[in-house]
C-alpha cells in the first residue's frame, strides 16, 4: 500500500512539474517575443531577403553532395558584408524554405512560435509529399537551427541561428518554429531586397541561376562583375575552366523566367565582363 501510495505521489509531482514547466516555457517565449517586431513587409508575390544573404556565398550555389562541414569560416560577401558560419553549409534549398518560413510568420511578430505541419510547409516549397521530400525537410531544417552565422551589414549584425528553435511534435505531424526577434537587424530600410517569388520557383533546381537571380535583384543597377568573382560569391565549386559555360547558361535561364513572368532582366558580355540590366523591387 506505501509503495502504491509513494508511486502515485510521485507522478502527481511529476504531472505538477510538467504544468509549471510549460507554464514557464510560455512565459518566457512572451518575454523573449518583442512586441511589434515584425518581418517588413514585402509588396505581393515578392519575399523580403536580407541583402547580405543575396551577396555573399551564405547560401551557396552548390551541387548534390557538395556540402562541407565549416568552423567558423568568412564567406566570400560583397563591400559592407561580412559573414562567418559555422555549421554544415547552407544551399539555395535552405534558402527557399527560409523564406517559406518568413512568408507563413509574416503577420506575427518575430519571436512567436509557428505550428505547422510538414504537408504545409511542403506544399508552400510546390514539393510532393512524400518519405523523402519530409527527410529533406527534417534535414534543411536542421541545418537551418543548428548553425551559427555572424551577417554583418554596415552598421549592423546578427549572430545566431537562422532559426531560433525548432521542435516536432510527438506524433511527427507538426513542427513549432520559432524564429528569433533578433533577425529585426538585418533588415534596416535599405538592407533588403523583395525578391519575386514566382521567378526563383520558376527556377527550382537550377541553384546557380537561383543564386544569381536574387544577387541581381539586390541591386538598382549592378556593377560589370566577373565571372571569377561570381564564381566565388556563389560559393560554387564547379572548376573554374567549365564555370564560364555553366554561367552562361544560368544567366539565360534567369532571363527566360524573367520574361515568362513580365519581369526585367537583360545580361550580355563585355570586355569580359558580366553586364545585366534589371530592376529592383522599391519597398521603402
Amino acid at each position: 500500500m506505501l509503495d502504491n501510495y509513494e508511486r502515485a505521489l510521485n507522478q502527481l509531482r511529476a504531472r505538477t512539474e510538467l504544468v509549471q514547466l510549460r507554464k514557464e516555457t510560455q512565459r518566457m517565449e512572451k518575454a523573449a517575443c518583442k512586441p511589434n517586431v515584425y518581418l517588413p513587409e514585402a509588396p505581393q508575390g515578392t519575399r523580403p531577403v536580407p541583402n547580405g544573404v543575396l551577396r555573399s556565398a551564405l547560401f551557396s550555389a552548390l551541387g548534390k553532395g557538395q556540402r562541407q562541414t565549416l568552423n567558423q569560416e568568412t564567406l566570400q560577401s560583397l563591400k559592407r558584408v561580412g559573414v562567418r558560419f559555422t555549421g554544415t553549409q547552407l544551399d539555395q534549398r535552405d534558402l527557399d524554405l527560409w523564406l517559406v518560413l518568413f512568408h507563413i510568420a509574416r503577420k506575427t511578430p518575430l519571436g512567436l512560435v509557428n505550428r505547422l505541419s510538414s504537408y504545409a510547409l511542403l506544399r508552400e516549397l510546390d514539393l510532393s509529399d512524400d518519405g523523402r521530400t519530409r527527410e529533406d525537410l527534417k534535414a534543411s531544417l536542421m541545418r537551418l537551427k543548428s548553425c551559427i552565422v555572424e551577417l554583418k551589414q554596415g552598421r549592423d549584425m546578427f549572430i545566431g541561428g537562422l532559426i531560433d528553435s525548432v521542435v516536432r511534435s510527438e506524433n511527427g505531424e507538426r513542427w513549432c518554429i520559432r524564429l528569433s526577434p533578433e533577425l529585426i537587424k538585418i533588415f534596416g530600410p535599405e538592407d533588403w531586397t523583395a525578391v519575386y517569388w514566382p521567378v526563383r520557383r520558376a527556377l527550382r533546381g537550377k541553384p546557380l541561376a537561383q543564386w544569381l537571380h536574387g544577387y541581381f535583384s539586390s541591386h538598382v543597377q549592378a556593377h560589370p562583375i566577373s565571372s571569377v568573382r561570381l564564381r566565388k560569391l556563389a560559393g560554387s565549386k564547379a572548376e573554374l575552366r567549365s564555370f564560364s559555360s555553366t554561367l552562361r547558361r544560368a544567366l539565360t535561364a534567369v532571363e527566360a523566367a524573367s520574361i515568362d513572368h513580365k519581369q526585367l532582366f537583360k545580361w550580355s558580355i563585355k570586355g569580359g565582363l558580366i553586364h545585366v540590366e534589371t530592376k529592383r523591387s522599391l519597398h521603402f
